[in-house]
């Protein structure tokens, strides 16, 4: 049975997936454009900085606190929207639960026992429906926050380009030129650097009270205490192997 946000929508998880990735090839092909193309680059770096220069510039005198900031604002906002739309709980289930059918796809190949592995094969689709709705409602925030990180991202390219002096100091080299060319341009591997670690460590956190909320409720905690749960345990009843015995041999 259909559940409710499919019944009203009226599409199944493969749509929603489908949808959701012609989205993030529209932008994908929009930000290479974008990249591509100076012009369009600092034309929407500096429509980005009709906000982002009066609050965090600091009129050019410290551009690695700028850089700091765009990076640190352009990942909370993205970790925090993409959270939202992510089912955590649900996808550590389907993780159990694959872990689960795997090991039993792996015993009857190893056993020759073809009967029962094309009964597991012949439930693949339905396993990875579940799966592909996870991921279609990951894809949802994708085209919104891509654009927020490409507008942040061009004009950090514009203010690198209008600094007065492009050098900056670490305790290794006084003259550290923004714009040299490692792999990437500095500027760039320091917005990463910045931004990387940060995204995780919020993340993380995210999960983390979630994944408390859930443990909390009367019957998780019945079955396994709070205190001595970590937040990399998943806060849904353990998917033996037997669940998925149980389905089969229902099915056979």
């Amino acid at each position: 049975m259909p559940d409710g946000k499919t019944a009203q929508t009226g599409m199944n998880p493969q749509q929603h997936a489908d949808n959701g990735m012609g989205s993030m090839m529209c932008i994908m092909m929009f930000t290479l454009l974008i990249l591509m193309d100076r012009n369009l680059r600092n034309a929407l770096g500096e429509l980005s900085g009709a906000v982002l220069s009066p609050a965090i510039s600091f009129d050019n005198t410290m551009p690695v606190i700028t850089i700091f900031i765009a990076s640190i604002i352009m990942i909370v906002f993205n970790t925090v929207i993409r959270h939202k739309y992510t089912d955590w709980i649900t996808m550590a289930e389907n993780q159990k639960y694959m872990s689960a059918f795997n090991k039993v796809l792996r015993e009857a190949r190893l056993k020759n026992n073809m009967a029962r592995y094309n009964k597991l094969i012949s439930l693949q689709p339905e396993i990875l429906k579940k799966q592909q709705a996870v991921s279609a409602a990951q894809m949802k925030p994708m085209s919104f926050t891509m654009i927020i990180a490409i507008s942040i991202f061009t004009w950090l390219g514009v203010f690198v380009s209008d600094l007065d002096y492009k050098f900056f100091s670490v305790p290794w080299d006084n003259t550290v030129y923004f714009n040299a060319s490692l792999v990437f341009p500095v500027w760039i591997l320091m917005y990463s650097l910045f931004s990387l670690p940060v995204g995780q460590a919020l993340q993380k956190a995210l999960k983390y009270v979630e994944m408390k909320k859930e443990l909390e409720k009367p019957s998780i905690k019945k079955e396994k205490p709070l205190e001595n749960i970590h937040y990399r345990d998943y806060p849904v009843k353990e998917k033996k192997y037997e669940v998925v015995e149980g389905i089969i041999s229902e099915e056979e």
